[in-house]
């Protein structure tokens, strides 16, 4: 499933580049069987809550709310070693999710990324390193939706004007299989797909240990079939991340759960 990865190569290359310009792509990382699994994934999950929806005329189109509740390559993308490893390195601790998503854009047409955005609005003190990981499920061109960041961007603490950001934002292209690894705080937006296919990727938001995820996961993940799970995943998860509720939890385990 995964490529011969050299993560110290990678780490370094995300230690030069988001601290300064706030995003990097790196090539290759996840083959093609893995991600057209996925890509059909994606598709099929997002068809399932436009039903939901009751129509596919909404927001959030494109958008799954969670993506690790519809189990399978989602998560067999998090047994991926370079997943975990690279978010702890570049962040310091053990990564868990903030959340899943996928960013899909229907063919002719634009979605809720298309505005200038960033993925956190709020940093925490010091400045604690966050990081996002959109992996590209179809390759990325002019046409068909890629997205532009205004690089250096996630370092300042006021919002772009409209005019800036079309001016000195660049468009990152890509091949299926590429990783863009960027800063929440950077602005960047998608663009209009104007191909008549589908574009697709998923995106993995990481937090600390010991900060709040975006849903209470145990119970969004009750139906979903875990048992083909590794610890390291569930732990990405942050099914493992529960602080302990008793004095005898606390002094029961050689290690802190939390």
């Amino acid at each position: 499933m995964a490529k011969t990865i050299n993560i110290k190569e990678i780490s370094s290359t995300i230690e030069r580049e988001l601290p300064t310009n706030g995003v990097v792509r790196v090539s290759g990382l996840v083959n093609d069987e893995f991600v057209e699994r996925l890509r059909q994934q994606c598709l099929s999950s997002i068809e399932i809550e436009s039903q939901k929806m009751g129509t596919a005329d909404y927001d959030g189109f494109g958008r799954l709310l969670f993506a690790p509740v519809y189990g399978g390559a989602f998560l067999e993308l998090l047994e991926l070693d370079f997943i975990a490893d690279l978010a702890k390195t570049y962040m310091g601790s053990e990564p868990i999710l903030y959340t899943m998503t996928t960013s899909c854009v229907a063919p002719n047409q634009s979605n809720y990324t298309a505005k200038i955005h960033r993925d956190n609005n709020i940093r925490p003190a010091g400045c604690v390193r966050l990081l996002v990981m959109q992996i590209l499920l179809d390759d990325f061109n002019e046409e068909n939706g890629s997205p532009m960041f205004l690089k250096g961007s996630h370092r300042k603490e006021t919002e772009p004007s409209n005019k800036r950001f079309d001016a000195e934002a660049q468009m990152i292209t890509g091949k299926k299989g590429d990783v863009i690894f960027f800063d929440p705080w950077i602005w960047h937006r998608s663009t209009k797909n104007q191909s008549n296919q589908w574009r697709s990727c998923v995106l993995l938001g990481f937090v600390h240990p010991w900060m709040k995820q975006r849903f209470d996961v145990k119970p969004m993940l009750e139906a979903t079939d875990l048992s083909g799970c590794s610890d390291k995943v569930l732990g990405v998860l942050g099914l493992k991340n529960t602080p302990p509720k008793s004095w005898s939890e606390f002094y029961s385990n050689n290690k802190p759960i939390y």
